[in-house]
């Protein structure tokens, strides 16, 4: 699955989405934007790949977290 490799902020002034080379793409996941304002505390920083994938309209986006830890290989 392509997708984005995206840093997203959460602080105080809302929810900012940037792309690696520092282009702002908040504008253009306001779905990704949204779930990260209700489910990410602020002042968490995220740095991962969003990618759409194939869901039910009527259901609410939501993150799903990846998580590696330093130095474990799967």
């Amino acid at each position: 699955m392509d997708g984005y490799r995206t840093i997203v902020l959460s602080d105080s002034d809302g929810v900012t989405l940037w792309s690696r080379q520092g282009k702002e793409l908040s504008r253009l996941f306001p779905e990704l934007s949204s779930a990260v304002r209700d489910q990410v505390p602020l002042g968490v920083v995220l740095d991962g790949e969003e990618a759409k994938t194939a869901a039910k309209s009527s259901e609410r986006p939501s993150l799903e977290v990846k998580h590696e830890a330093e130095g474990t290989h799967h």
